[in-house]
């Protein structure tokens, strides 16, 4: 009925779940005196001298006399345990009891933790806490108790075993398939599937670093990451924002390019990189330029973006501008589809203009007003026909 150990017949030693803090040692409160308290708690407990676990139940708070039942030493500090340890008469022990004891170390310059199953007593404990007793203590108090209880819980057969990490997650021996676990750290479930520890649900994490603690994600998954505000997808391969939209907007004013030409020419501000795109995925590409001419009257100039080189990177959009009149007046915004046709991680866009016709030249300025967009359009990309 309890959660599996290493084998069939094995269960997982832990604590059971509930309110509070199960085992917890404390110190007298409000007021420290020579005395301990342990919390209730119920655990189970597989011993080290056979295979089928034991039940093990505190079921009300345990007050321990510790300077009491061993007075500090005058000029010597010593270290105290208090265990959990299960006696078994099946292993030669006195009775069957299920002892919450205090186990006195021996005063030393350099005080060593005692050995609970000094004298032949039981193997079979777990140490709750260490309480280092000064020389001529008067009270224990907080600062002088070191937890020492096994962080792992555990539960009933197909119930949902809370863990504090991926680590106490990898721990776990011989998972079973549709095993269910409950991330502490990252607030979210985790079933065992193919070999595998599959996140349920829409899993947040706090930045692109958070994306590796999915360890296994499924094709399709989804993950929402708090920083930037997207969602992302599992491809199979990498994790993909599911509607990517990025680009520039040039805010400074003035030219950002003079005197264009018949040469083509790349304007630096608004470049885009490191933009993230998929093989045969739809994306929206729309420019928007403020431009001024010498010229206009039969003047025609061209637009394009290129992908990966400002002047001789592949064409992934171009347009034609006509301009209608002379001076800073001109404001075009031009857009168009693009199917991708690579998969890159960081890929880079340019704008570039080029005089195609006429006597006149071109001066593109910022002014809050130039920009580039790049937009993840989505879909299914087998819909997006491409008509030869």
């Amino acid at each position: 009925m309890v959660a599996p150990g290493g084998s069939l017949v094995a269960a997982r030693s832990g604590w059971r779940p509930g309110p509070g803090q199960p085992g917890r040692v404390t110190a007298s409160s409000p007021t420290p005196d020579g005395r301990v308290t342990v919390a209730a708690f119920q655990r189970i407990n597989t011993p080290s001298r056979s295979a089928a676990p034991y039940i093990q139940t505190l079921d009300a708070p345990k007050v321990i006399d510790i300077l009491g039942a061993a007075p500090p030493h005058s000029s010597l500090g010593r270290h105290d345990l208090i265990v959990v340890q299960q006696n078994d008469q099946l292993h030669s022990d006195p009775n069957n009891a299920l002892l919450v004891r205090h186990v006195v170390g021996t005063p030393s310059a350099t005080p060593q933790d005692p050995d609970p199953a000094a004298g032949g007593a039981s193997t079979d404990y777990v140490p709750l806490a260490r309480i280092r007793v000064p020389a001529g203590a008067t009270a224990i108090t907080n600062d002088r108790l070191d937890d020492l209880r096994p962080p792992a819980m555990t539960v009933a057969l197909g119930g949902v075993l809370p863990v504090a990490s991926q680590a106490e997650r990898d721990a776990i021996v011989s998972p079973y398939e549709g095993m269910a676990v409950w991330r502490r750290d990252k607030d979210w479930l985790e079933v065992r599937a193919f070999d595998g520890w599959r996140v349920q649900g829409i899993a947040v994490v706090a930045t692109a670093a958070g994306l590796s603690a999915i360890t296994t994600p499924y094709q399709g998954q989804v993950v929402y990451r708090a920083d930037s505000g997207e969602h992302y997808w599992w491809n199979s391969t990498t994790w993909v924002p599911l509607r990517q939209v990025t680009g520039r907007i040039v805010a400074r004013p003035g030219a950002l390019v003079s005197n264009v030409g018949t040469t083509e020419t790349n304007i630096p501000p608004l470049a885009v990189e490191g933009v993230r795109i998929l093989l045969n995925r739809i994306y929206g590409i729309t420019v928007t330029l403020l431009g001024g001419f010498t010229a206009a009257a039969g003047d025609s100039f061209g637009i394009r973006v290129r992908r990966d080189n400002p002047t001789s990177g592949l064409v992934v959009a171009e347009w034609t501008w006509l301009p209608t009149a002379v001076g800073l007046d001109d404001y075009r915004t031009v857009s168009a589809p693009w199917r991708s046709d690579v998969s890159d991680s960081a890929a880079r866009f340019y704008v570039t203009v080029t005089k195609l016709a006429g006597t006149g030249t071109a001066t593109i300025y910022g002014n809050g007003r130039s920009s580039i967009r790049i937009e993840d359009v989505g879909g299914d990309p087998a819909l997006w026909k491409v008509i030869t």
